[in-house]
């Protein structure tokens, strides 16, 4: 889209609005119609073996493709300001557009085959934008994206081989496929799709690359971190469900697995002072709880939360890159503060998204978080999912207070602000977002029954869920006014992760860059150029061209006799193949 119109911003912005309008009339028209097409290309067709190219279009495939063009249009608008002056500003547009691309073709395409384009389109855009800056250490925080998503990309083509020796890749009838697959081949194939997920969605152990993409421009963490690239591998979960839930052992690895990941980033947001990284660690936060839910079951509430968080987390990140862009660059929470004066919308719009992630009463978050919450309270919980959830939720209530209190409440550190008011560019995407942000929960719950099932929980979870936001209030203003030396050195502890970035940075990456040296060395120079490629070609000429001129010594007949036998083994052999 951005080649053709030339890099222009506002037009391509225009277009995107535009195209989540018409997915918006879709969505109302195929719900209340309740139609669902699949459609099949096919491609190529030997015997009873065919080839296709299969397109979903379903209502939950186009409110999904609506809301990524909403937000993704909304950031065109944004940069318009937010880039001004950059280098490259044209080939940026052309990069968010085919990242649209990339995403458009993972949503509406259910077989796994095709699917891998906008799956690895994601993963090769994300890291030229994360690399946008051009420095080392945007090109050191690229390494690790791209290295980490390399990872998921050869568990998910396992899961495609897999599904290439029954000869089916589409995701319709999979459940069927179980009766003809051995149970240790079908449990390869959902673990293979779980951890390429979770690669994707940066879930535990490989979530290092997430803070560190950080260093891409705030527009591209506004759509790349809140609905594209982080929410991919949650949407593929949601997409073969029905294959992860008929594999129990595979549900729970990715129960505990969320647990942990929601746990962690929660405890590292409550200590960390970037700014965007805290946004960064709140979304890892969420991944968690949509990967919670898909374990237990509850798909539709996970792509329910999904929709609702996209949202709202891509308005905070707008939120972000106006403070940022305010404080001449500075992402430290410790050097912004009081932009409650400063800035009264953009306060506005911050608490309005904040509100939305700590699950405020009558806004979006609040309708898919507080679902999923009751339904697991309903169901037979485990004491130890039942802890570490209480505890996610109040971390998530206490990360959500200090953020929007240092920002709009806090003093400003030394940094010299610039400023000015705010401008035309940042207020239309803000306001259209935060809009979004206060109606969307509501009006997909109301329309949809799914949402809408009534659970009567008891009256002491009711008021639990009460007793547990005044908690995260509590511990939230003591992180804002406590100066002890302990809480310090646990801050240390914490804000290294656990010393996971060792883990799924360095680790993972030395084992990428050492299979690459392998392969390159054992295919690329040895197989592929010595063997079978122009290496091998020229030294059996040169062989050829040797046996040829000692037998034209010897005698001509001998080389005519030569040349025959030759030529005529050949039409022998390719005459058997043809027979076969």
């Amino acid at each position: 889209m951005g080649v053709f119109i030339g890099g222009g911003s506002i037009l391509s912005a225009l277009i995107l609005l535009f195209y989540s309008l018409v997915m918006l009339i879709f969505v109302v028209y195929s719900f209340l119609n309740s139609y669902s097409f699949l459609i099949e290309i096919v491609l190529i067709k030997v015997g009873v073996f065919s080839f296709s190219f299969p397109v979903l279009l379903s209502w939950e495939n186009y409110m999904v493709s609506m809301v990524v063009c909403f937000i993704s249009g909304s950031v065109l608008l944004y940069s318009k300001v937010y880039m001004e002056g950059e280098h490259n500003y044209s080939r940026f547009i052309n990069l968010v557009c085919l990242f649209v691309l990339s995403m458009n073709l993972l949503i509406f395409i259910p077989s796994l085959m095709f699917l891998f384009l906008g799956w690895d389109g994601l993963g090769i855009v994300s890291f030229i934008l994360v690399i946008y800056y051009q420095n080392k250490n945007s090109l050191a925080s690229g390494m690790i994206t791209v290295l980490t998503n390399r990872l998921g990309d050869v568990f998910l083509f396992l899961s495609i081989t897999m599904s290439s020796c029954l000869g089916y890749w589409c995701w319709v009838g999979f459940e069927a496929l179980k009766g003809s697959m051995m149970h240790v081949d079908f449990f390869i194939f959902a673990l293979s799709l779980v951890v390429a997920a979770m690669t994707k969605s940066a879930q535990f152990p490989f979530c290092a690359w997430l803070p560190a993409a950080m260093a891409a421009p705030t527009p591209v963490s506004a759509l790349v971190h809140s609905s594209t690239l982080v929410t991919a591998g949650v949407f593929l979960l949601c997409r073969f469900s029905g294959v992860l839930l008929m594999n129990v052992e595979v549900c729970k690895m990715l129960y505990l697995v969320s647990l942990l990941t929601m746990m962690m980033s929660g405890m590292v947001c409550c200590v960390e002072w970037d700014m965007k990284k805290v946004i960064a660690f709140s979304t890892l936060s969420q991944l968690g709880v949509m990967m919670f839910s898909v374990s237990l079951g509850m798909v539709n509430f996970g792509m329910f939360h999904l929709v609702t968080h996209a949202v709202f987390k891509a308005l905070m990140f707008l939120c972000a890159g106006f403070v940022i862009s305010y404080c001449n660059h500075s992402q430290d929470f410790r050097c912004v503060g009081g932009f409650w004066w400063l800035s009264p919308f953009m306060s506005g719009s911050l608490i309005a998204s904040v509100f939305c992630l700590g699950g405020m009463p009558f806004l979006s978050g609040f309708y898919s978080k507080d679902l999923i919450l009751e339904e697991f309270l309903m169901g037979n919980m485990s004491m130890v999912g039942m802890v570490c959830l209480v505890l996610a939720t109040v971390l998530t209530i206490c990360y959500s207070l200090r953020l929007c209190v240092i920002v709009t409440m806090g003093k400003s550190g030394l940094i010299e602000m610039k400023g000015g008011g705010i401008k035309v560019y940042y207020i239309i995407p803000m306001f259209m977002l935060e809009a979004l942000s206060v109606i969307e929960g509501s009006l997909i719950q109301s329309s949809y029954s799914s949402y809408s099932s009534l659970n009567f929980v008891f009256e002491y979870m009711k008021k639990s869920l009460v007793f547990l936001f005044v908690v995260g209030v509590l511990i939230g203003y003591f992180l804002l006014n406590s100066k002890k030396k302990y809480f310090y050195s646990m801050m240390n502890f914490i804000y290294s992760i656990m010393f996971l970035g060792d883990v799924s940075g360095q680790v993972v990456g030395k084992m990428g860059l050492s299979m690459a040296k392998s392969s390159f060395e054992v295919l690329d120079q040895g197989l592929f150029e010595k063997i079978l490629g122009g290496s091998g070609l020229k030294k059996l000429g040169q062989s050829l061209s040797l046996v040829t001129m000692k037998i034209g010594h010897i005698n001509s007949m001998y080389m005519i006799m030569f040349y025959f036998i030759v030529g005529y083994s050949l039409f022998m052999l390719v005459s058997l193949m043809l027979k076969v």
